[in-house]
Formats: C-alpha cells, sequence, structure tokens
C-alpha cells in the first residue's frame, strides 16, 4: 500500500464538478427509492453509512470506475472491486465499501492535518 501525498490527498478529498457526480438511489420504506448524486469521497461515506431504515443502491463496478477515473484513487477503486467480488451478500458488501472508503477518508484527512 503506497502512502498518500498532500497533493494526493487533498485531491481525492475535493468534491467534483456537477456533472462528474456518481448518481445512487437510497431505498426507504415506505416511499421507495429516493436518487442521490455523489459529488465526494465524504459524500460517498454517507451514503453507504449502515442504517437500519434505509438501503443504499448503486452499481459497485460503476463506482470504482468513478473512484478510478474521476476522483483519480485507483487504490481505493481496486479495493472497492476486491470487496464487491469477494462477498456473498449485497448488504455485506456495502458494509465492505463503506469501512474502505472511510479509512481512505482517514487516511488522506491525517495526511492533510500532518502537514499542515
Amino acid at each position: 500500500m503506497n502512502r498518500l501525498s498532500r497533493e494526493e490527498a487533498a485531491r481525492i478529498m475535493q468534491p467534483v464538478e456537477f456533472k462528474k457526480r456518481l448518481n445512487g438511489g437510497r431505498m426507504i420504506m415506505p416511499s421507495g427509492i429516493h436518487r442521490e448524486q455523489i459529488a465526494s469521497l465524504s459524500e460517498l461515506s454517507w451514503f453507504l453509512e449502515p442504517s437500519g431504515r434505509t438501503l443504499p443502491a448503486i452499481d459497485f463496478e460503476r463506482l470504482a470506475d468513478w473512484l478510478e477515473t474521476t476522483i483519480q484513487d485507483q487504490q481505493t477503486a481496486a479495493r472497492v472491486r476486491r470487496a464487491a467480488a469477494g462477498q456473498s451478500c449485497y448488504v455485506d458488501t456495502c458494509k465492505a465499501v463503506y469501512e474502505l472508503v472511510t479509512a481512505r477518508i482517514t487516511e488522506a484527512q491525517g495526511v492533510i492535518n500532518e502537514d499542515a
């Protein structure tokens, strides 16, 4: 695992422009699926946060592509692909990817704060 540079950490924590946002949805009973647009790793973490009342709806391959090309975080994209391939059910994949994303945010914030 490569340590993030300050520039990389700052880049992956920045929100993306409107047209590059990732589309997702959230199942909220009884009203159904609510569309959401995700613009940053922080928003992705919030979106995937486990809840007993809602379930995120996202295509994990599309998420990995977005992380790789838009956020420009190849390492997290590869981890998301491995997590999605290694889980037995969708909910477990959501939880695993949530843990990966929050760990990456913590890592990036640590690099940014340490150099500040």
